[in-house]
């Protein structure tokens, strides 16, 4: 007898109530590997790696799907602070919104994939990347339960909106259209400067202190001082890496460094 692996069989191995990070992981993992496998190895990109050996087509699949869910994080944190506030303005720490549950779930499924393909892809294989991934997931998988809905709109919501003009920033340099369109390119990599720095390096503070205010003053009646603990130890790990990011971002933009060649070898060359 024959048998065929359908999407359907792939899904049965899970469990029909699984909680929605779990079908956020199993989703960007199948649709970044048809993309890579089956779409981008037919074209030019394939053979080639990224300076650092990173196999193009799993490179630019990541970027699309990074693309696509940065872009839906930021659109729940929008729609969740302006139409959908539930009742978290009551109560920052244990107001719920519908739309804040569904981006923990979604974030905290983003951030498992991105810990799986940086065993793949070199260039984000680094202290800074996995520690941010790895705080951001355990942070997200909170949120549903519910907590810090409030908070959690900025934070992994609105603030993600930087990494839009980002994932196009490197989706450009991996097809090496920047030579191409050279004043597109300069316009995105711009944007993404200019986004970067008023949310993660302007407003990211003054949030980050409106979250230590609400998390002191209800601290004697949170329902896990260990998580409370937990998420003041993590928000003060992702400030310092906005800043250390905002700083290499500046330095680039003043022309204090300069962006290293991408050399796109064939493999086994």
């Amino acid at each position: 007898m024959t048998s065929s692996l359908s999407l359907e069989k792939i899904m049965g191995f899970f469990p029909e109530d699984r909680p929605l990070y779990v079908d956020t992981f199993i989703i960007l993992s199948l649709a970044n590997y048809i993309l890579a496998r089956f779409v981008l190895s037919y074209t030019s990109l394939y053979g080639k790696t990224t300076r650092k050996g990173t196999s193009q087509t799993i490179y630019i699949s990541y970027q699309y799907m990074s693309l696509f869910s940065t872009t839906y994080c930021s659109y729940l944190g929008w729609y969740g602070w302006l139409y959908d506030r539930g009742t978290v303005d009551q109560d920052h720490l244990y107001g719920k919104s519908e739309t804040a549950q569904r981006l923990g779930h979604v974030m905290t499924g983003y951030q498992f994939w991105n810990l799986l393909l940086c065993a793949f892809i070199k260039e984000y294989r680094t202290g800074a990347f996995l520690g941010h991934h790895i705080t951001t997931a355990i942070l997200s998988y909170s949120i549903p339960r519910p907590f810090v809905n409030y908070h959690a709109l900025f934070f992994i919501g609105i603030a993600e909106t930087s990494n839009f003009p980002l994932s196009l920033m490197d989706i450009m340099k991996g097809l090496e259209l920047e030579p191409v369109y050279p004043k597109l390119a300069a316009v995105v990599r711009y944007t993404f400067a200019l986004s970067f720095y008023v949310l993660r390096v302007f407003i990211w503070p003054y949030a980050s202190y409106m979250f230590w205010i609400d998390a002191l003053e209800n601290f004697d009646h949170i329902h896990s001082k260990p998580i409370l603990i937990l998420f003041l130890v993590g928000n003060t790990g992702l400030s310092l890496l906005q800043f250390y990011w905002g700083y290499l971002i500046g330095r680039r933009a003043l022309g204090l460094t300069k962006p290293k060649p991408r050399s796109q070898k064939k493999k086994g060359q």
